[in-house]
């Protein structure tokens, strides 16, 4: 078993200590890793809910072919809420969604594309990629970006366990709230990717009464 936030050589950078730089208040996820075969995830989904503490619920459609955690921490004296994703049959892949919880008023002025621009850039030093690419993501109800590395240093076939050789990653705001979203995979024909990308997008906030 690995942990992607932590043991993952490549993708150590945690989006915590940047968004902390950032004036705004901000998880763990376990992987099996192994084969690569890339065996496509059946993309039934089943709405789920998960309460912030001082914020909401935060509704996502999230595939039926994951397990979920959720938990309430501090780190570095930030609250940081984290919802993990792990996959049922144990394949080579990881998800991970923070929710962060911005000053009053921030998540205005959080500028998505920005932002990720520079956390990217922190990431190409063993990447294969010489510049990253970012990418939209919307809904009616959010704005996002994402952009994916490979991590050159991690072989095609039989990774260590804890390395993964490709990183989706990117912040999305939704009804005044900001997430960011990781999912890290031995799989380069996974779907993964994309059935993240669809549950961010389904994201919305019902705010405290």
């Amino acid at each position: 078993m690995g942990d992607p936030r932590v043991t993952v050589r490549f993708w150590l950078v945690i989006f915590t200590v940047a968004l902390l730089s950032l004036n705004c208040w901000s998880g763990d996820s376990t992987s099996k890793a192994g084969a690569t075969n890339a065996t496509a995830i059946s993309t039934a989904t089943e709405p789920k809910d998960y309460l912030l503490p001082d914020f909401g619920t935060l509704h996502l459609d999230v595939p039926q072919a994951w397990s979920d955690t959720f938990n309430s921490t501090t780190m570095l004296g930030t609250p940081v809420d984290t919802v993990q994703f792990a996959p049922r049959d144990h394949s080579d892949y990881a998800v991970l969604v923070q929710a962060i919880h911005m000053k009053p008023g921030a998540a205005d002025n959080f500028d998505v594309k920005t932002n990720l621009t520079a956390v990217a850039h922190q990431e190409l030093g063993d990447s294969v990629e010489l510049l990253p690419e970012i990418h939209d993501l919307k809904s009616p109800r959010m704005e996002g970006a994402w952009f994916r590395l490979t991590d050159q240093h991690v072989p095609d076939t039989n990774p260590k366990p804890g390395d993964y050789k490709y990183l989706t990653q990117g912040y999305a705001k939704v009804d005044g709230l900001v997430l960011s979203f990781r999912v890290v995979s031995n799989r380069a024909a996974g779907n993964e990717q994309s059935l993240a990308l669809d549950m961010i997008r389904s994201a919305r906030l019902s705010p405290l009464n």
